[in-house]
């Protein structure tokens, strides 16, 4: 009868190490804007139309260049390092 071998559990490389949260949270603005322009590069290429915020207006831009104002928008908020918001 086979016996059944037990294998050692595989070592992460230094170079795999799980990121620390405060590792994660400084890439998000990078990775956020990474994925905001390969998603407008995508809609463009399938020419649909795209929204952006341009001097405090949402402004709708078709695949011609063509842009519409739609609305006014408020300017977004300022938030202080270390503020704790709660959720409820």
């Amino acid at each position: 009868m086979p016996t059944k071998s037990k294998t050692a559990p595989r070592r992460t490389s230094s170079l795999r190490r799980p990121a620390t949260a405060a590792v994660m949270e400084k890439q998000i603005p990078g990775r956020a804007r990474t994925a905001l322009v390969a998603a407008a590069r995508r809609a463009k290429a399938k020419r649909l139309n795209t929204m952006e915020v341009v001097n405090g207006t949402l402004v709708l831009v078709s695949p011609d260049g063509e842009r519409t104002v739609v609305k006014s928008v408020e300017p977004g908020i300022t938030v202080k390092i270390g503020l704790k918001i709660s959720l409820r």
